[in-house]
């Protein structure tokens, strides 16, 4: 029996006596026993993806030669065991990721790699694959959090879509608040749930990979981009930022691209000290990438000009607004001198476009790539992501370059590309 509630164990009953032969698992599962996965530690009580309904559910099917499998729907997981006596001995499990909205990589170590609140740990040696031990679940983060009258952080598009560890050793993470909106920072604790550091933000900032908290804010005329140093950490290990500085500024003519509510822009800073933005709104009909160079009060460039469709995704780095597009582009990443810019273009050409631009900080288009999908499609095409609008730009820990992100539907999961 898989026993959910305040027991989260696999039980085992006599046929004949009914009395207890034994139990399997830590007792209280995740939320009492931390964010570890390990193959003895169980959550049945499972949230509908991306929504704020919970069910208490489990399965338990038995094969022909009495092992059994058993899902962990609160992990992602449903694992094989056999049974030897009264011992339970673990064989296997298949994981798998829901729909999701959101995922990350910590900026500072990218072995750690986030799909709305599970951690995997990545083995960047070895090529990607299920049982070799190139991906491996390593943390369940999504129990233990705050639920009262102000914290609530389950619904459409839950879990992490930043998260930095910090030169104090210790890893920070933002998560939505639903309740008041704000964007709440959350340590990664090494033994216990995340903790509250007690920070709400409702400026959509970012903390990047030197320690800075920058963020944008704009106006109907004007877009100015600011960044706050980690100056150092109180007695609780909290992060201390200084006073915001103003990064960059422009005006705004009505052809510049300017922030969407919808995709609050990140103040991505590129090796060259070029400050970019980009305007992912399919209803506005100017540029829709532009860099101000850091202290400046100007655009230098601007690029990705609006064109009203074409018979394929234009190639030479235009934002398409027509195609039946409604919802376009979503969020920029700078890497070195490069700037990835994500168009994952939803019911482009009846589908999805999932469209990765990449621009020099000079505004010169260098590259594209994704891969099409649209209503016919069937099964799993490769590469192919639903509303992928959660990416993270990386090095690897071998020196090469990756873009992680999200995948809402078709095959969902957590999508890898090296550039």
């Amino acid at each position: 029996m898989a026993d959910g509630g305040s027991s989260q164990q696999i039980k085992a009953f006599s046929n004949t006596t009914g009395a207890s032969v034994w139990t399997y698992g830590t007792a209280g599962g995740m939320a009492v026993n931390g964010p570890n996965i390990t193959t003895n530690t169980f959550e049945f009580n499972t949230q509908l993806a991306n929504y704020n309904v919970f069910s208490n559910e489990a399965f338990i099917a038995f094969q022909p030669d009495n092992t059994f499998w058993i899902a962990d729907g609160g992990n992602g997981r449903v694992l094989h065991f056999s049974i030897n006596g009264n011992s339970l001995v673990y064989i296997e499990q298949i994981a798998y990721v829901d729909g999701s909205y959101r995922s990350t990589v910590d900026l500072t170590d990218a072995t750690r790699v986030f799909n709305t609140f599970t951690e995997y740990s990545v083995n960047y040696a070895l090529p990607p694959g299920g049982t070799n031990g190139s991906w491996t679940m390593a943390k369940n983060w999504a129990y233990g959090l705050p639920n009262d009258s102000t914290h609530y952080y389950f619904g459409y598009a839950n879990g992490f879509d930043n998260v930095v560890t910090l030169p104090n050793g210790h890893t920070y993470g933002f998560l939505g608040n639903t309740i008041t909106r704000t964007s709440d920072l959350f340590e990664l604790s090494a033994s216990g749930p995340a903790r509250n550091t007690g920070y709400a933000f409702n400026n959509n900032p970012r903390i990047y990979a030197d320690g800075t908290l920058r963020f944008s804010v704009t106006t109907n005329t004007a877009l100015s981009f600011y960044s706050q140093p980690l100056t150092g950490f109180d007695a609780k290990n909290n992060p201390v930022w200084g006073s915001p500085a103003l990064l960059a500024t422009t005006a705004l003519a009505a052809t510049d691209p300017r922030t969407w509510s919808a995709y609050p822009e990140r103040t991505e800073v590129t090796a060259g000290g070029m400050v970019v933005n980009y305007d992912g709104n399919q209803a506005d009909t100017g540029y829709h990438l532009g860099g101000i160079p850091s202290g400046g009060t100007a655009w230098q460039w601007r690029a990705s000009p609006s064109v009203n469709g074409s018979p394929w995704f234009p190639q030479d780095g235009r934002f398409d607004i027509g195609d039946g597009v409604q919802y376009a582009g979503d969020y920029h990443m700078a890497l070195g001198r490069n700037i990835v810019c994500g168009y994952h273009g939803e019911f482009w050409g009846q589908g999805e476009a999932s469209q990765w631009m990449n621009f020099l900080d000079n505004g010169l288009m260098v590259g594209r790539f994704g891969t099409y999908g649209n209503s016919g499609t069937t099964g799993t095409t490769d590469g192919f992501c639903g509303n992928a609008f959660a990416p993270t730009l990386v090095h690897g820990p071998n020196g090469k370059v990756y873009l992680y992100h999200n995948d809402e539907s078709n095959h969902a999961g957590t999508v890898r590309w090296r550039i």
